[in-house]
């Protein structure tokens, strides 16, 4: 296994403020056929740093991400991944949306 995929997904992590706890519940919502405890390869490791970075850049804590990963396999069992994700995508467009916003008032003529 690659030490470098390894090493971006332990930093992605850190930056979030993610423990080790939490990578297996993104590890599970970004590859289907994960199971907790599984040794990854390299390409999965680097979707699950993806991953982590999406949801940090989204601004979802670690107890966001597992709480909402709960209710989306609670409410859609079958496609609680899609579900998940897509959340997480409109969260990443809010945050861009509020950081344009922000930008926008913080500049001077």
């Amino acid at each position: 296994m690659s030490s470098e995929q390894r090493r971006r997904l332990a930093t992605a992590a850190a930056n979030a403020g993610y423990p080790a706890s939490v990578l297996p519940a993104v590890a599970q919502a970004t590859l289907p056929t994960y199971t907790a405890g599984q040794q990854l390869a390299d390409r999965q490791l680097g979707h699950v740093a993806d991953a982590v970075e999406l949801l940090a850049e989204a601004e979802l804590s670690a107890e966001q991400v597992g709480a909402l990963i709960a209710a989306c396999r609670q409410r859609a069992p079958h496609g609680w991944r899609e579900t998940f994700w897509a959340f997480a995508v409109r969260a990443v467009r809010a945050q861009a949306h509020r950081a344009r916003i922000h930008a926008g008032r913080t500049q001077t003529p």
